[in-house]
């Protein structure tokens, strides 16, 4: 405050000062965060070399193994291929692959796909690139209605609803090794070893929020790892400087995900741009934890 000294200020308006100006810092730091925390370096190019078309199945209403619940569809993901030839050539490898109880799909990396729920769906390619577009644009209101809502409820200390549980869907990337627990059902169990030095791949989801009579997300692939920590330093690095719209996700190689239904509970790992973002989204978190581990120890002193 120009012009006034601190001995004029009230005594309790300068015992308070240290926590406001604390509060306005944070606030300015989640409104200008654009990058994640950097740890160590990365070599790798934007578009790895020799990654270019990932293996896939799905399970949806039409698609074998059909799914128990057609509003949340799966999606496991076996390997990714420089070729459609060495693709074709792991396919013909694996007996699992092609019995006939689970579909085959070859999609190409950096492309948005969708989790049709048949496959006349799939092959119709006007309705993937309108179903592509309606969702990109849904997901971009969301957005912008969720970062707007997180910034009033930030400055003002309270929580809206919806905030803790998704806060900020552009400015993170997430570990999802357990996206979602496998259905319990026999028909989704596929055993396919995945190509030696892939397990992980980062990928990016977004769910279906237009409606209809299927939930059909989306996808799209960037790369595979042998480590999550070679995944991670790579998003921070690389790909996060290149994708600001969507989450970015790490997940396993050959695991059934259900991207439609995932939310906070079910990642293992969330981060978010800016160091100063990510620990107050952190805290947050760990709000409920804290408070059940209270009223745990409250009920014994009883």
């Amino acid at each position: 405050m120009s012009g006034v000294s601190d001995d004029s200020l009230p005594q309790q308006q300068r015992a308070l000062q240290p926590y406001v100006e604390e509060m306005q810092r944070r606030q300015s730091s989640t409104q200008h965060s654009s990058s994640f925390e950097k740890h160590g370096s990365c070599s790798l190019p934007l578009h790895l070399p020799g990654q270019e078309f990932v293996l896939m199945s799905t399970s949806h209403a039409e698609m074998a193994p059909r799914c128990v619940d057609v509003n949340d569809p799966g999606i496991i993901f076996y390997g990714i291929f420089e070729d459609m030839d060495s693709l074709r050539d792991y396919v013909s490898a694996h007996e699992a692959l092609h019995c006939g109880k689970v579909n085959v799909q070859a999609h190409p990396l950096r492309e948005w796909g969708v989790l049709a729920s048949s496959a006349e769906r799939l092959a119709d390619s006007s309705f993937v690139r309108g179903h592509v577009d309606r969702l990109l644009l849904a997901e971009t209101e969301t957005q912008a209605r969720h970062t707007a809502e997180f910034n009033d409820n930030h400055s003002e200390r309270k929580t809206g609803e919806g905030v803790l549980e998704k806060p900020l869907p552009v400015d993170t990337f997430s570990h999802k090794e357990t996206l979602r627990s496998l259905k319990k059902v026999s028909s989704l169990a596929v055993s396919v070893p995945p190509p030696y030095g892939q397990k992980f791949l980062v990928v990016s989801f977004v769910p279906d929020a237009v409606g209809g009579k299927f939930k059909e997300p989306l996808f799209k692939i960037y790369g595979t790892f042998e480590s999550e920590e070679d995944a991670d330093t790579w998003v921070r690095h690389v790909l996060s400087e290149h994708v600001a719209d969507v989450d970015i996700d790490v997940v396993a190689c050959g695991q059934w995900l259900f991207p439609q239904s995932a939310r906070g509970s079910d990642i293992s790992k969330e981060v978010f741009r800016g160091g100063e973002l990510n620990k107050i989204m952190q805290q947050h978190k760990s709000e409920p934890g804290r408070i059940s581990s209270f009223e745990a120890w409250n009920a014994r002193q009883q």
